[in-house]
C-alpha cells in the first residue's frame, strides 16, 4: 500500500536583513529545496548551488556563493530557502536543536532554553520549519569529535562540512553573533564527554616499525603499501580523491602516516614534506585536531613488512 506524501512543511520566509553581517559577508551560502524522501519518510532539505542550480556539496566551496547569489537563486532555481555552510576555515560553530519549539505559539521546551541560556552571546533563530532552533556563535576552540549524543533531545553540534538553514528571523534579544568560546568548551565537554580510554592493544610480534625509525623509512613504507597509489597522490598534493576538500585530503594523508608511526612529531614532519602542506597546517589547533582524528581509529604502528630483495 502506498502511503500518501504529507503536505510540505511551512517554511519561515527569508528576512535577509536579519542575518548577522559576520555570516552574510562570507561566501559560504547555498540555496536548498525541500524534497520528499520516501524511504526515510520525511521531507529533507537538499542544498543547491546558487549559481548553477545543481546539488551543492558541503565539502566543495565551488558549489557555494554569496548571500546575494543565494537570494537570487531562490526564484531562479525554485529554492525554498538559503543555508550557510560551516567549514574549518571560518570561526563559527552551530547548534541544531530539533523538536523543541511549538510552531504555533513559539513556546520553547525547557531543555532547549537551558542550552540557549548557556550561550548568551549567540545568534538564535527558529529553524525554518519552525519546530527547532539554530544557534550560531564565534569560537576559536573546536572539538575533535562529538555530534549527536546518545539519548539527548535531538541536539546536533556542527563546525565543519555541514550546512544549516538560515531565515534571518532571530529571537528577541538574540540578533547578533558574538564570541562563545568559553561557553562552547564548557558545554561541549559536559554534553559530549570523551569515551573512557581503551585498553592498550597488544602489539603484534615481529619486527616493528618503531617511532624511532627515520622519516624516510616511514615515508617509503607508506608510499609502497597496498594503498600506496592513493598515498602518493595525496603526498603529491592532489585533493581530487576527496572532491577538492583540502581538509579531507589532509586527514587521509595523516591517517596513512599514523598507520606506520606512533610519533606525532614524525607525522608532522612527513606532512610538511608533502604537496598538501599549507599555512593552515601551522595552526596548532588544526594540526592537533587532524592528528587526533587520524589516531582515533588506528590500531597502532603496524608490523614492518619484509624489505624488498636487493636489486
Amino acid at each position: 500500500m502506498t502511503t500518501a506524501t504529507p503536505p510540505r512543511p511551512t517554511i519561515l520566509p527569508l528576512q535577509a536583513q536579519g542575518i548577522p553581517p559576520e555570516l552574510a559577508g562570507r561566501r559560504q551560502w547555498t540555496g536548498y529545496r525541500l524534497e520528499w524522501n520516501a524511504k526515510g519518510g520525511r521531507w529533507e532539505k537538499v542544498p543547491v548551488d546558487p549559481l548553477t542550480g545543481r546539488r551543492a556539496k558541503t565539502n566543495d566551496p565551488r558549489t557555494w556563493g554569496s548571500i546575494a547569489d543565494a537570494i537570487a537563486g531562490l526564484e531562479r532555481f525554485r529554492c525554498d530557502g538559503v543555508g550557510f555552510v560551516l567549514n574549518e576555515d571560518d570561526p563559527f560553530a552551530g547548534l541544531d536543536l530539533d523538536d523543541c519549539r511549538d510552531p504555533e505559539t513559539g513556546e520553547i521546551a525547557p531543555w532547549a532554553l537551558a542550552i540557549v541560556d548557556r550561550f548568551p552571546h549567540a545568534y538564535v533563530e527558529p529553524s525554518t520549519k519552525r519546530t527547532g532552533l539554530r544557534v550560531f556563535f564565534r569560537t576559536d576552540w573546536f572539538p575533535t569529535a562529538g555530534c549527536k549524543p546518545r539519548g539527548a533531545h535531538g541536539i546536533e553540534n556542527y563546525w565543519r562540512t555541514r550546512f544549516l538553514t538560515v531565515s534571518g528571523n532571530p529571537l528577541p534579544g538574540r540578533e547578533t553573533i558574538g564570541d562563545g568560546t568559553d561557553d562552547y568548551r564548557a558545554w561541549h565537554t559536559e554534553t559530549f564527554p570523551p569515551p573512557p580510554p581503551a585498553s592498550p592493544k597488544p602489539r603484534p610480534s615481529g619486527d616493528m616499525l618503531e617511532p624511532r625509525a627515520d622519516d624516510d623509512a616511514v615515508l617509503n613504507r607508506a608510499l609502497a603499501a597496498r594503498n600506496g597509489a592513493k598515498m602518493r597522490d595525496l603526498f603529491n598534493g592532489s585533493t581530487a580523491g576527496h572532491g577538492g576538500d583540502h581538509s579531507g585530503a589532509d586527514l587521509a594523508l595523516v591517517s596513512g602516516f599514523c598507520f606506520w608511526t606512533a610519533d606525532d612529531d614524525q607525522v608532522d614532519r612527513l606532512f610538511r614534506r608533502s604537496g598538501l602542506a599549507r599555512p593552515k597546517w601551522d595552526r596548532d589547533d588544526y594540526r592537533a585536531r587532524t592528528i587526533a582524528l587520524a589516531r582515533r581509529d588506528q590500531p597502532g604502528p603496524q608490523p614492518m613488512p619484509p624489505a624488498p630483495p636487493p636489486a
